[in-house]
């Protein structure tokens, strides 16, 4: 388990590379990869696979509230602290070499972005797979009309909202998560 800063332990999976006798080698300091998923970190374990095979260590993380993690889930509000925290602890571990990378498709970029938040040194890459930055034209469009994507507010809402136990509490959890990532992501690049 990994802990967060609020005592919440979250469930994790270490992928790490063989030696030639095809022992797991889980004690040479290596770069880290890091994904965290609100859908069971079993799900990655291809990734997991492949990145070990390539000479990383690779860490599955189940985001709070989900499969194996305590506390309550709730999409996007906690991820930039969480993952935050998750990078903290990653580089204290023996078998970290103080480089932490951090990918995922859709949501799991999503929480990739908000890693990026509290500028922690040793995240080294984020490589977020389809999970947009200009979340405004996702959501309203490009032109003048302003008009909201209803149908993908509501799709995203019924892919999510059996996740949580708070309904409706994602449209607060995208608007603060997008605000502040947003910020974050403007003050990187200004």
């Amino acid at each position: 388990t990994i802990p967060l800063r609020d005592g919440v332990e979250t469930g994790a999976t270490l992928y790490s590379p063989r030696t030639v006798d095809g022992t797991c080698d889980d004690e040479t300091p290596r770069p880290v990869i890091l994904v965290r998923t609100p859908y069971d970190k079993r799900s990655c374990t291809p990734w997991g696979v492949r990145f070990a095979e390539r000479g990383y260590h690779f860490v599955a993380q189940d985001t709070r509230g989900r499969f194996g993690s305590t506390g309550d889930f709730f999409p996007m509000k906690n991820e930039a602290e969480d993952g935050a925290a998750t990078i903290e602890w990653l580089e204290k571990q023996s078998w970290c070499n103080g480089s932490v990378g951090i990918t995922g498709v859709s949501y799991l970029g999503l929480a990739s972005w908000a890693a990026m938040r509290e500028q922690i040194g040793a995240l080294k890459a984020v490589a977020p797979i389809l999970a947009a930055t200009d979340l405004y034209n996702v959501m309203y469009g490009r032109g003048d009309s302003g008009a909201a994507h209803i149908e993908l507010m509501f799709r995203w809402s019924h892919l999510v909202i059996h996740l949580m136990n708070k309904p409706f509490g994602m449209l607060e959890a995208m608007f603060t998560f997008f605000m502040g990532t947003g910020r974050a992501l403007k003050s990187a690049y200004m």
